[in-house]
């Protein structure tokens, strides 16, 4: 008689014709029940024999990896065999079978996923049951990022909850599970994951790239949830969240199922470049869908005037004017520099009165002018002398108005005003007879209070009204009027002065010179 295979005395048992498959040492073996079923990976019931215990006999399609890859994808399997956590899958052994071109991993058994849990079984979940399990994941990933590893696949899906117990336990699938410095994309993930534990949505975990929570996050009413979301995208690690307020806040709300409300739609402005000039196109997009796009120019447009407008025109909540202004004038800077850099224009300052000498990088028959302006912010008013090099035959008074307007970042009503002192300071240039006379200018008054462009002042003006002469410095606090428009201040043509400078505190006028 010969000697019998192990296959056939397990073959001889009636009892264990449930059996499909055995691990090369026999200890665990396979039956036909799916557990679950994905593109690469199904998981059977199974048993481990040596304890008398069932497990999870996952099968792991490796078709279409390189022998150098596959080798890989084993390294990780055997890393996270060595893991032990009460919170991670407990994987207690692996092989590979090259024949089936397969990866085969025995873990304990649970429920099903966290996924399956929260979308068939248990649909109405209480907030401190939800704390329970956001404590436990984030022991995890504490766990793992200790050890530098990132596991980059935490969400629901990969979430085990327990049939007696309901532990939550982190699992892998192995495909991405691998030794990397991408820690906080784990957090990122985590907060995705709780927004699918409060609400039915299920989310693209691709968001988690993003720099902060998504918009669905809009529809949890509990604002130390959504606090406690915003600070995934922000802490840098699990230890920091779990000292959050969320876990040790203990209010009524937790004894009671999440409460929803609809979902708020999502606006947020990016821009694109124009080739020349100071333009640039403003993109509104509605839940990243473009919704209107407007093309803006320095010299035609006023920040303050285009985000009231895009908020109206578009029916925008109040509260998006503020972040789209600010967006927009950073855009504008940028622009404003870039422009300087390629024109060669800069602008020095030469004291503590913020002067500035102005030279425009041209190359002719030049002359030199001065103008004096006195330039009014909210808070104060500041003297500035520019020095410009005119070239009559590459420069206008246009142009070079347009230069210190935008350099000086005033508003553009500026520029006809100052192109009208330059073409006159040309003119005295060119004069015989003409004295060390320095005409100065007026400015108008601000609008509001929060965003303005800085404005040449009336009440800071300077001048020779005679060839001996001295500077005088006239200076008058002044606040703004902020109920009128901008518009400018009277100038007495026959003594090229402010009016309200002929009655100046003589005092006031002496301390000033």
């Amino acid at each position: 008689m010969g000697e019998q295979s192990d296959d056939d005395f397990f073959n001889s048992f009636p009892e264990l014709s449930l059996t499909m498959e055995y691990s090369a040492n026999r200890r665990f073996s396979r039956t036909s029940k799916v557990l679950a079923e994905g593109k690469f990976k199904a998981i059977f019931l199974g048993y481990d024999n040596d304890f008398g215990r069932e497990v999870a006999w996952s099968r792991i399609n490796t078709n279409g990896l390189s022998v150098k890859e596959r080798a890989e994808l084993m390294e990780d399997f055997r890393l996270f065999e060595k893991l032990d956590h009460p919170s991670i899958l407990k994987l207690i052994y692996c092989w590979e079978d090259q024949d089936k071109n397969q990866i085969v991993t025995i873990t304990e058994l649970t429920t099903c996923t966290l996924k399956h849990y929260l979308r068939k079984k248990m649909r109405l979940i209480r907030l401190k049951v939800i704390k329970r399990w956001c404590k436990s994941i984030l022991e995890a990933i504490k766990y793992f990022h200790a050890r530098q590893i990132a596991h980059k696949i935490i969400k629901c899906d990969n979430f085990f909850i327990g049939a007696s117990d309901g532990d939550i336990r982190v699992g892998t699938m192995g495909y991405t599970f691998q030794k990397i410095n991408d820690q906080k994309y784990d957090l990122k993930c985590f907060a995705l994951s709780l927004i699918e534990m409060c609400t039915p949505l299920d989310l693209d975990y691709t968001k988690a790239k993003m720099k902060s929570p998504p918009r669905e996050m809009s529809m949890i009413e509990n604002q130390n949830i959504k606090n406690f979301i915003i600070s995934c995208f922000s802490e840098d690690s699990a230890e920091s969240l779990l000292m959050h307020n969320f876990f040790t806040s203990d209010d009524l709300a937790d004894n009671l199922p999440i409460k929803l409300v609809p979902i708020e739609d999502f606006y947020e402005i990016t821009f694109e470049e124009v080739p020349k000039g100071l333009k640039f196109i403003i993109v509104l997009k509605k839940n990243c869908e473009i919704l209107t796009r407007y093309e803006f120019n320095y010299f035609e447009d006023v920040p303050e005037q285009v985000t009231d407008s895009l908020i109206t025109k578009n029916n925008l909540p109040g509260k998006y004017f503020t972040d789209f202004l600010n967006a927009i004038e950073l855009e504008l800077q940028r622009v404003m520099n870039l422009e300087a850099t390629n024109k060669h224009i800069d602008i020095v300052k030469t004291s503590n009165w913020n002067p500035f000498h102005y030279t425009s990088d041209k190359l002719s028959k030049k002359s030199k002018i001065s103008i004096n302006l006195g330039i009014q912010d909210l808070l104060n008013v500041s003297k500035v002398k520019l020095d410009i090099v005119y070239d009559p035959d590459l420069d206008t008074p246009q142009t070079l108005a347009e230069d210190i307007v935008r350099q000086l970042q005033l508003d553009t009503t500026e520029i006809k005003t100052i192109s009208k002192l330059i073409t006159e300071k040309i003119a005295y240039s060119e004069s015989e007879t003409h004295s060390n006379y320095s005409q100065d200018l007026l400015d108008l008054t601000l609008e509001d209070n929060i965003h303005y462009k800085p404005g040449l002042n009336s009440t800071n003006e300077f001048s020779m009204t005679s060839e001996n002469s001295s500077l005088r410095n006239s200076y008058e606090p002044k606040i703004p009027d902020l109920t009128k428009s901008r518009s400018l201040s009277p100038i007495n043509e026959d003594q090229k002065m402010c009016n309200k400078c002929k009655n100046m505190n003589s005092t006031i006028i002496k301390q000033l010179s």
